[in-house]
């Protein structure tokens, strides 16, 4: 089986769409996975983590990508639906739309000789089984982590 060249990147929010980005720019095959009906992480207006009239922070001045900033009528400090709305058509922008499989479901990641093994559920409620060469986790700090225990686990800090 072959899957060189191949990436899952695990969220479609505030780390995950610039990783698409790139490593889409360097002509590798990326499929996106995002639990959510919508992109945008804690961001997305459909059960993200932020609620309407949060405000965040961070000004549009730091929370923003160096290649993409906010429209000039942004509020310096922006609301959690204009996030939302910046990170949707950077996505947009950026024509990443693509790659992300919205409603999709990550539950094991499983290494392999040749990469990874990537367990999902499909917006269907079907598991499902794809082969990466990489993986690249951007889900936020929001989500619980689980570390499968391993030898010498214990040299690295929780």
């Amino acid at each position: 089986m072959s899957y060189t060249n191949t990436i899952a990147v695990i969220g479609a929010g505030p780390a995950g769409l610039p990783t698409i980005k790139e490593l889409a720019k360097e002509d590798l095959k990326v499929v996106a996975f995002e639990q959510r009906a919508n992109l945008g992480g804690m961001w997305s207006d459909v059960n993200g983590y932020s609620w309407q009239g949060m405000q965040t922070n961070l000004s549009k001045y730091t929370c923003c990508y160096s290649t993409y900033p906010h429209a000039k009528q942004t509020p310096d400090f922006p609301l959690s639906h204009q996030m939302g709305d910046y990170l949707q058509l950077f996505a947009k922008s950026s024509r990443l739309e693509d790659y992300i499989r919205l409603e999709h479901k990550v539950r094991e990641i499983i290494p392999t000789p040749n990469g990874w093994q990537v367990i999902y559920q499909n917006k269907s409620g079907q598991e499902k089984v794809e082969f990466f060469s990489k993986v690249v986790i951007a889900t936020g700090f929001f989500l619980k982590q689980y570390c499968q225990k391993f030898k010498g686990k214990k040299i690295f800090p929780d």
